[in-house]
């Protein structure tokens, strides 16, 4: 009997020790700041998306990112809710919030479950002062956070509802005041869920200048945004992502002027495209709508240093500069999918090992063929399977190079001999 219950007390302190120790090992807290330097000091927001979990949150001016890897409540909750209130409307089983805006911001909305899994997220465009929301939830209780310039809080949300409705969050209102006055709260800190060897793009902008960076936290950490200006002769801007010792737009090019201001010209015609021999640019499917995301396709001609196309301090990325990129990224056997944005909502499927693990993120804009469809008959070059860039070289009198990526291998393929007449996107690298 002394042995089995030596043995039981033994067995107790194993089993309470590896409890404390593993939860103590296994608490993962990491609280990243943010700083600004070169074309922008002020850090505007910061857009972090865990690439490995597929979460996206925003941090707004001033504050930090808090990393854990098992959120609750008591994280959740790290302002005072003074100036939130709920109210429970028992005619239509909506939740109404009314809180305090101390500025106008975009903010965030979340709405997470007790055990810190987000049931949904919005963001919204605020003016300082009162504003109301309205939630459709599922029966259970919920934590509510609010996170815009300046402010943070959350509060606790209870619903009775029985029918099983799609979670839902609505903006009623929001009243413009002349001045908004907080109550003292707790320096604002987002929280987001991560676990170690996670892989985070942040996103930062300061002004009309933004800048992309992409780590795997491992501890409490401060990450600099060097901010560079690129602004074409339309005055679009874009986003930059520095890989290695280069610097190149995170963005196609939309430009439709040289920097002398001379135009090029849009050729919406099929038939026209391949007959034309001006310099000449289209919208994918020759959509405006896929302007912004997408860029522009133009022919080769374009690329020449007639007026230069590209921003000032920058120019397109040649042939050379592309292989630097791929060597840099482990080679053109995998740097294909270090360039390519996650997913498949714009990929094809299974847009083959993309992790974006390089910031580039690189999109499916396809290419249109020199007889003007934007299909390429020979090559099956398509909006959703591959993406396709000029290089500055030309490869004979009717052919200049291009780079391309695809749905269907983690590779890049570059020297590829593509007629001039083609329409491609382009990417420029900072001088």
């Amino acid at each position: 009997m002394k042995t089995l219950n030596q043995s039981l007390v033994v067995l107790f302190f194993t089993l309470f020790f590896l409890f404390f120790f593993s939860n103590r090992v296994f608490a993962l807290e990491y609280t990243i700041s943010f700083t600004g330097s070169g074309a922008g000091t002020v850090i505007d927001s910061v857009v972090v998306k865990n690439l490995s979990l597929n979460s996206q949150v925003i941090v707004p001016q001033g504050s930090d990112l808090k990393l854990v890897n098992q959120l609750n409540s008591d994280l959740l909750f790290n302002s005072y809710s003074k100036n939130i209130s709920v109210c429970q409307n028992s005619f239509s089983d909506m939740i109404n919030v009314t809180f305090l805006s101390v500025q106008n911001s975009n903010a965030q909305i979340q709405v997470f479950g007790t055990n810190g899994t987000m049931l949904i997220g919005v963001t919204e465009n605020l003016q300082a002062g009162k504003n109301s929301i309205e939630l459709l939830l599922p029966c259970g209780v919920f934590i509510l956070r609010i996170a815009g310039k300046g402010y943070s809080y959350a509060t606790k949300l209870i619903s009775n509802l029985q029918l099983n409705a799609k979670p839902s969050i609505r903006l009623l209102n929001s009243f413009s005041q002349t001045t908004a006055t907080l109550q003292k709260s707790k320096n604002s800190v987002i929280t987001m869920q991560y676990y170690s060897g996670n892989l985070l793009l942040y996103r930062a902008v300061s002004g009309k200048n933004t800048t992309i960076v992409t780590d795997k936290p491992i501890g409490n950490a401060t990450t600099n945004f060097e901010f560079v200006e690129c602004k074409d002769a339309d005055a679009n801007y874009y986003s930059v992502v520095k890989i290695g010792r280069q610097t190149w737009m995170a963005e196609n090019l939309r430009t439709t002027r040289f920097r002398n201001s001379v135009a090029m010209y849009e050729i919406v015609i099929d038939s026209l495209w391949g007959l034309s021999k001006d310099l000449n640019w289209c919208y994918l499917d020759n959509s405006p709508e896929n302007n912004l995301k997408y860029g522009k396709l133009y022919n080769w001609d374009v690329v020449s240093d007639f007026g230069n196309i590209a921003p000032v301090g920058w120019h397109v990325a040649t042939c050379a500069e592309w292989d630097t990129l791929a060597t840099y990224l482990g080679g053109t056997g995998v740097a294909g999918g270090k360039l390519k944005e996650i997913g498949i909502p714009t990929w094809k499927n299974p847009n083959y090992k993309a992790t974006n693990e390089s910031g580039f993120s690189a999109l499916p804009g396809g290419s249109r063929h020199y007889g003007g469809k934007f299909y390429d008959p020979v090559s099956s070059y398509y909006f959703g399977n591959d993406a396709k860039w000029w290089c500055r070289e030309q490869f004979s009198v009717g052919w200049g190079f291009s780079v391309a990526l695809g749905y269907s291998t983690d590779a890049i393929s570059i020297l590829n001999a593509t007629p001039k007449r083609t329409g491609c996107s382009i990417r420029c690298v900072k001088d």
